[in-house]
């Protein structure tokens, strides 16, 4: 199968759900070739201006169209061009015009005293599984050829992401020390990883991306084939000895993918909403190989739900039983078998996409190759339920344009696509969202990127704390610690100035209190955190036992200290550490002198005194004399401020200024 690059931006790939109603689009495309005359006679623009308008045509004109029934999902409001068409999500209603016409083929009446017990058939593993249904389900298989059901036990579900969860609780060791990784390789179902991590089990965790991962010890791996969304055929990519499969195999039937050989796997789900379109029966099945495996997938449905509804089972098992019948009977005057009008549906679908597609020059679409199908008997090419969309040319973020013309579509980055897969690059990209103040999109790739590293952890806190949301930042901060992240300095330095920020005197305390668990009471940038903070909640005295903690405390802790005192009104103290620095060697810079002076500027003659001592023992340092000059401005002594400056070659530079808290 043909594979898509792998290094274009995330933001350049979404997913269209292919419920697929592209010939909504294709109607409101075809309102281009009037507006391009238009645009030809007014002939205004440059070329490149062309482009992106007639880009925009392509869409902007979707707004125009009226509304059809196969749009389940768009929403309108007065007037055309406010129609928001949805297709961030599925609804496989298309195949609705074929079900309204079997009539009462797929038609069940239920009794008022039938499905009363909680049990079907106690002597079966999965207790609550109906016959009917569980018969069903395999004259379906045999008839399409699509897995083997010999040797197999059925296991029936609410659909196919109870039997997920199911299969995740039953494959997961009880005895191991740490959660079992789950991982799938990228692009994957969106929703796995939110789904694995939501009932915060401790047997099982979500590991991201199968490609990457290099875990020793068991996993599981999620194989969804045909893949959604892209479409394509997808293998194991782990393969170690120790690890545990799930083929997804909800799409594996012949309206979307030809039929290449009857699935043999250990644990395959399928689901009825994709096979027939019936999302709303919710329900789903297993074919499992290992008995204690289908024993465990049963008491996860029976702890979560207490079996599965009945009346759902009895009637997708005459949807089922329609379905084969359909196919065995042939071709009648009647009507054609299902396959043959979803497949028909789907491959007009994608013929008009393709036109869509083609004549945007806008997007590209993903290529198969063609495969003979057992079912079909013919060689056929795949037409996936999703539409893997890229974004050409000048479009930089696809959702974002597309949302812009009233088309809601899901990005690429909800994949997994490989920039997001990867810490290194998700902590670029969190930074740089956070540099533009766009904290929303920075915590969305930061929720959707696997094995956070520690700089992605700080990355993330310090977005949050810049951006004045402290308890944000501390409550990640807390998440970190329930997911066994180890903290480093900067964790701590960046969490103890969202508590200062917040005046969580009570926060810092515990934090301190984690630092110092964590081995870090020696460390320079926590140190000079920790001072900095004490010293700007007014508690110098702890400010103080902090510093003289360090065996030989750097620039930035001296700093800060003095900082304190000064902002106090400590200058006494503030001024017996400024010579004590000095007579230890550390020559102060700036900050030294901003932090101390700013605090004792309202003395006036003393602020004076310091600076003008300074300034006499090092008339060349440039430093010293800025915060003379700053002194006699801010006293209104311009003939002094000019008399200083002409004592000074090269002029008066803005003095420099350093915080570990600012600087990590």
């Amino acid at each position: 199968m043909a594979k898509l690059p792998t290094m274009f931006s995330l933001r350049h790939f979404l997913v269209l759900s292919l419920a697929l109603n592209v010939s909504l689009l294709l109607r409101l495309m075809m309102h281009q070739g009037a507006q391009k005359a238009h645009k030809e006679r007014t002939n205004s623009v440059t070329e490149e201006h062309h482009n992106i308008h007639k880009s925009r045509m392509v869409i902007s004109s979707s707004s125009s169209s009226s509304s059809t029934s196969s749009f389940a999902n768009s929403t309108s409001t007065t007037g055309g061009y406010n129609r928001v068409i949805n297709l961030d999500h599925g609804d496989p209603t298309a195949y609705e015009r074929f079900w309204r016409q079997t009539g009462d083929k797929s038609t069940i009446t239920i009794q008022g005293w039938q499905s009363m017990s909680y049990f079907s058939d106690v002597t079966n593993i999965c207790w609550f599984l109906e016959a009917e249904f569980a018969r069903e389900v395999v004259r379906l298989h045999n008839v399409v050829g699509n897995a083997v059901t010999e040797g197999r036990h059925i296991v029936v579900g609410t659909g196919s992401s109870q039997l997920f969860l199911a299969a995740l609780y039953a494959l997961s060791p009880t005895d191991s020390p740490e959660p079992i990784s789950v991982v799938c390789a990228t692009p994957y179902y969106s929703s796995y990883p939110s789904m694995t991590d939501h009932l915060k089990s401790g047997l099982y965790k979500w590991g991201g991306d199968a490609e990457s991962y290099e875990k020793e010890g068991p996993y599981i791996e999620l194989v969804t084939s045909p893949n959604n969304p892209d479409g394509h055929v997808r293998r194991s990519k782990v393969n170690r000895s120790q690890g545990f499969l799930v083929h997804d195999l909800a799409y594996y039937w012949p309206q979307y993918t030809p039929i290449s050989a009857p699935a043999d796997h250990d644990l395959t789900l399928f689901t009825v909403s994709k096979s027939t379109g019936h999302a709303g029966m919710r329900i789903g099945w297993a074919l499992v190989k290992d008995q204690e495996v289908a024993k465990k997938m049963t008491k996860f449905i029976e702890l979560n739900t207490i079996g599965v509804s009945k009346d759902s089972q009895l009637r997708a098992a005459k949807v089922l039983r329609a379905v084969s019948d359909s196919w065995e009977l042939g071709n009648s005057k009647e009507s054609e078998s299902f396959f043959k009008f979803s497949h028909k549906l789907m491959a007009n679908r994608w013929k008009q996409l393709r036109l869509v597609v083609e004549s945007s020059e806008l997007f590209s679409l993903p290529k198969f190759s063609p495969a003979f199908c057992t079912f079909f008997n013919q060689v056929l090419e795949p037409q996936p339920a999703f539409v893997w969309l890229k974004c050409e040319g000048n479009v930089e973020d696809c959702e974002s344009f597309l949302r812009g013309h009233n088309i809601l579509t899901r990005s690429g980055t909800h994949f997994g696509t490989h920039l997001s897969q990867d810490p290194f690059y998700a902590t670029k990209i969190v930074r740089l969202y956070a540099a533009n103040n766009d904290i929303k999109s920075a915590h969305h790739v930061f929720d959707k990127t696997p094995n956070r590293s520690v700089y992605l952890w700080n990355s993330m806190i310090r977005a949050f704390a810049q951006s004045q949301r402290f308890l944000s930042a501390i409550s990640l901060f807390r998440t970190m610690l329930g997911d066994d992240i180890s903290p480093d300095d900067h964790t701590y330095a960046c969490v103890i100035r969202a508590c200062v920020d917040n005046f969580d005197f009570g926060m810092l305390r515990r934090v301190h209190g984690g630092a110092v668990a964590a081995g870090l009471e020696m460390d320079p940038i926590c140190c000079s955190a920790l001072v900095a903070a004490y010293s700007k909640l007014g508690r110098v005295q702890e400010a103080r036992r902090v510093f003289d903690g360090i065996a030989e405390p750097d620039l930035v802790l001296w700093n800060s200290l003095i900082s304190g005192y000064g902002g106090f009104g400590l200058w006494d103290v503030g001024m017996q550490m400024f010579s004590m620095m000095r007579l230890v060697g550390m020559k102060p810079d700036g900050y030294t002198l901003a932090g101390f002076l700013v605090g004792i500027a309202d003395s006036g003659m003393l602020a004076e005194t310091v600076a003008q001592q300074l300034f006499e023992s090092s008339p060349a340092d440039n430093v010293y004399s800025v915060m003379l000059s700053n002194i006699y401005a801010g006293d209104g002594r311009w003939d002094d401020v000019k008399k200083l400056r002409d004592k000074m070659t090269g002029g008066l530079r803005k003095m420099p200024g350093l915080s570990w808290i600012e600087g990590s």
